[in-house]
Order: C-alpha cells, then structure tokens, then sequence
C-alpha cells in the first residue's frame, strides 16, 4: 500500500514556517526603546499639570461649598487651610443653645459668637469636609493676616483672598473675591 501523499500536502515544510528572525525582534525592541525614551518625559509634566488643575479644582469647589452652605443654612461657614498637612477644611458656626427646638432663648454671650464645628462632606457619608491635596503643595494663604476666611449668612466672604497650589515650577492660584463671592482659578 502507498503512503498517502495527502496529508503531507498540507503539512508546511521546514522553510514554509513563518515568524521572525531574532534580529528583526531586536530591531523592534530598539525602536520601542527609542520611542519610550522620548515619551517618557513628556509624561511627567502632563501629570503634575494634571494633579495641579485637579487640585484647584477641589479647593475651588470647597470655597464654593461654603458660600452655598453659609447661604442656604444660614449658619457662618468658614474655610480654614493648613499649609502644613496641605489640607482645607470646611467649618460651620454652631450654638450650644437652640431657641428652635425648646431652647427658651439664646444666651446674650452667644448672640454674637459660638464654635465652629466640622461640616459633613456631602459626597463622603460619615466624614468630614476636608480637602487633601496629594502631591501639590500649598504654598500660600492669604486671607488678609489669617489663613481662614469665613462666609456670612448672606453667602458671601469676610474678606477677599488667594490660596497658592504648586508642583514643581507650575503654579495656580485661586482667587476669592470678597465682593462678589467669585472663585476663580488662574
């Protein structure tokens, strides 16, 4: 009986195997290599650009928050910015008294004063309304001689001010105006 001449037909020969050699896979990988030493540093100021806008955004956000939640509680809200721990916190006025709900009056002391308490973020249940700014430093506050600004009842700030965010040589600055309430990165 004759070996069947069909099967080797289609098996492919030792010279019909297709694939690369080992110095075309060297040259792929110099290529790649070459392009990545080109990238690579264009990455790193796209992300500190990014962390930076980031950054503004959230304490922008929480200037805000306070204007809004000073307004519609009627309480006075303050910002306080840590330039250390690289954080800003948002405080609300409370009373120990509550004339609302069977507190006969409001003691003439805390007519006029009271204590600030945490505000809840709204976003986070259970937690406090606290900004941290990972990798950006805070470089500086100025809220007239304090590095806290609160918002009136009416919403709108004690005074006008920035806070300064930074990474590296890149640098924004948030502005409050104390006229309008306006916050604005720049």
């Amino acid at each position: 009986m004759a070996p069947d001449r069909r099967c080797e037909r289609n098996m492919p020969q030792a010279d019909q195997i297709g694939g690369f050699t080992f110095l075309e896979l060297l040259i792929v990988l110099a290529i790649l290599g070459i392009m990545a030493m080109v990238v690579v540093p264009m990455i790193g100021p796209v992300l500190a650009e990014a962390r930076l806008s980031r950054a503004a955004g959230e304490v922008a956000s929480a200037l805000e928050f306070a204007a809004y939640r000073a307004l519609s509680v009627g309480r006075e809200t303050r910002i306080s910015v840590d330039l250390l721990g690289d954080t800003v916190r948002v405080d609300e006025m409370m009373m120990s008294s509550n004339i609302l709900h069977g507190g006969a009056s409001l003691p003439e002391a805390e007519v006029e004063s009271g204590t600030f308490a945490a505000v809840a973020d709204p976003m986070s249940r259970g937690m406090d309304y606290l900004v941290r700014v990972e990798s950006v430093d805070i470089s500086a506050v100025d809220f007239g001689s304090t590095t806290s600004v609160t918002f009136q009842t009416d919403g709108l700030p004690s005074t006008e001010g920035t806070i300064d965010l930074q990474v590296g040589d890149l640098l924004r600055q948030i502005v409050l105006d104390a006229a309008t309430g306006k916050v604005t990165i720049q």
